[in-house]
């Protein structure tokens, strides 16, 4: 489980590897605009009737910039309640920082039990459904938003998705639910629910994508922002080349739970006996760390609290935004001539006596610093392409050793242990 001071540690690491993108989207620098309620499609809604959707969408003001990275933000709220207008607080801020950044609307509601309406539930399945809905309805806004690339002056490419509760767990799905057998079998006609009026049909949801602006755009994204949300299983997510994903989670949440927990698991159990059961952030920790996600690609908060929310809210928006700015630097400077890149070894890691260096077809010089930026070790330019660093006098935990080539800085996370 990562802590506070190895996420901070993080904030130096990517600060001095991309140096040369000057911090790009991470400063709050530029007014906004924002359009409200503009429809992006409508769909039908759990009992029959219509949903039109609506997105808020911000933008900055005075950047001169024709390749705008965007983000979708999707709110909470159980996935019968909450706006749209939750996340404009949160949007604004990232239109400040020169994206083009939504909040959207999606299909709320399910059928409660044969007396009370949400939040009891006629059964799992009902909670399944609707979340499944609200996927659909992200991967329309999506699209939606990626069309109106020219209109925004943003980058299809450089797209991202985030969300609180309910929502984070709709921006999960979403980006990592993506083949045909990973479809929920209660996508599917399932039996019909009981109510006073008589049974209602439950048909078949059609396909996780949803059919909301075929335009031609994918509804891909390059990372995921998860907000205390949850996977209904953490194998959707395969191999660290899914989407990045940073996550927030206060471990003792009682909504919903950091780790394996029923939905609402804290409240009583009249309430919360019929919601699935769902693999938090402490637990998605894992399944990330064991797929070997590098660094940049996942970063984690798991905050020792028992609150639904956040903590430290300048503190994670500071994280999330960080987070990003390095996704997007990384996509703007990769190299595509890989030949050209030295290849680096560095081991054993973690280190107990003595740190191996190999760059093999360049000369270079590394430097070592503490967690405090306080430069450790450093050495002159090595020309026989290796070197030791002796770390059997360091105290343990982690450092962070720069290797400096006459084209570039590479940046490696180092145990001590």
């Amino acid at each position: 489980m990562k802590s506070i001071t190895i996420l901070l540690s993080f904030l130096f690491i990517t600060q001095q590897a991309f140096s040369q993108c000057n911090d790009p989207y991470y400063h709050r620098i530029y007014p906004t605009t924002v359009e409200r309620d503009i429809p992006y499609g409508s769909a039908l809604a759990y009992n029959g009737t219509t949903a039109n959707l609506q997105m808020n969408i911000w933008k900055p003001v005075g950047d001169n910039n024709i390749s705008r990275p965007m983000i979708l933000w999707i709110h909470g709220g159980g996935f019968f309640t909450g706006n749209k207008n939750d996340m404009d607080a949160i949007a604004q801020a990232y239109a400040e920082r020169g994206y083009i950044a939504a909040t959207m609307s999606y299909r709320l509601g399910f059928y409660g039990n044969l007396f009370f309406s949400a939040p009891f539930t006629y059964d799992s399945s009902e909670v399944i459904r609707a979340a499944y809905r609200a996927v659909q309805d992200a991967h329309g806004a999506i699209r939606f938003l990626k069309g109106r690339a020219a209109q925004d002056s943003s980058n299809v490419n450089m797209a991202f998705v985030g969300g609180a509760s309910a929502g984070s767990i709709t921006a999960m799905h979403f980006a990592y639910a993506d083949k045909a057998f990973e479809v929920p079998a209660d996508g599917d006609s399932i039996s019909d629910v009981t109510t006073l009026f008589g049974n209602v049909h439950r048909p078949a949801l059609g396909p996780l994508e949803g059919n909301l602006n075929q335009n031609g755009q994918s509804s891909n994204v390059l990372a995921v922002v998860n907000i205390f949300g949850a996977l209904l299983d953490t194998a959707l997510i395969e191999s660290n080349a899914d989407p990045a994903l940073f996550s927030y989670h206060q471990t003792g949440d009682g909504t919903v739970g950091c780790s394996y927990k029923l939905g609402l698991w804290n409240q009583p159990l009249n309430v919360s006996q019929n919601y699935p059961h769902l693999y938090g952030s402490c637990v998605i920790d894992e399944r990330v760390n064991n797929l070997g996600f590098s660094p940049l690609h996942y970063q984690s908060l798991l905050f020792n609290g028992n609150d639904h929310g956040i903590h430290d809210n300048v503190l994670v928006d500071t994280l999330i935004a960080r987070f990003l700015s390095d996704i997007i630097c990384e996509n703007i400077t990769a190299v595509h001539d890989e030949s050209m890149e030295p290849t680096v070894e560095v081991f054993p890691n973690p280190a107990k006596d003595v740190l191996n260096i190999r760059m093999l077809n360049s000369d270079f010089q590394f430097a070592l610093y503490d967690l405090n930026g306080r430069k450790i070790i450093a050495s002159d330019k090595i020309k026989n392409h290796k070197a030791e660093i002796n770390t059997s006098s360091l105290s343990k935990g982690m450092y962070v050793l720069h290797l400096i080539t006459d084209s570039r800085t590479i940046t490696k996370k180092i145990i001590v242990n």
